[in-house]
C-alpha cells in the first residue's frame, strides 16, 4: 500500500496493509483512523481553550470577580491565535488523511476492475 509505505503511518492500523478490498474490517479501520485524525487535529485547540479557561477561572477565584462573560473574549482570542499557529499542522494532517483515503478508493476500484470479467 502506497500510503503506508511513505513517510506517514497511522499507528495501530496495521491490518490495512494486507486488505485489498472493502469489507467491514477495513471500513472500521478507516473509521478509527478518521477519529484518530479528528482528535489529533482538535487536541491543540482544546488544550489552549482549557488552559485559558483555567487561568481565567483562577484569576476570578483570586479576585472574586464573578462575571460570566469574562471568559469568552480571552478564549476566543486565544483560540484564534492558536488556530493561526496550528493551521499548517492541521492542514498537513487532513491532507495526508485525504490522500490516504483517495489512494484506498483508487486501489479498491482498480482491484474490483481486475476481478470482474
Amino acid at each position: 500500500m502506497l500510503a503506508l509505505q511513505g513517510q506517514y503511518k497511522f499507528p495501530f492500523f496495521s491490518t490495512l496493509e494486507t486488505l485489498a478490498f472493502m469489507d467491514s474490517v477495513t471500513v472500521l479501520e478507516i473509521a478509527k483512523m478518521a477519529i484518530y485524525v479528528l482528535l489529533k487535529i482538535s487536541l491543540p485547540l482544546m488544550l489552549v481553550a482549557l488552559a485559558v479557561g483555567l487561568l481565567i477561572s483562577f484569576f476570578q477565584a483570586i479576585t472574586q470577580i464573578q462575571e460570566m462573560t469574562l471568559t469568552f473574549v480571552p478564549k476566543i482570542i486565544a483560540i484564534f491565535v492558536s488556530m493561526l499557529i496550528f493551521l499548517p499542522f492541521m492542514g498537513a494532517e487532513l491532507n495526508t488523511f485525504t490522500e490516504f483515503i483517495t489512494e484506498r478508493i483508487i486501489e479498491v476500484g482498480h482491484d474490483n476492475k481486475e476481478i470482474t470479467p
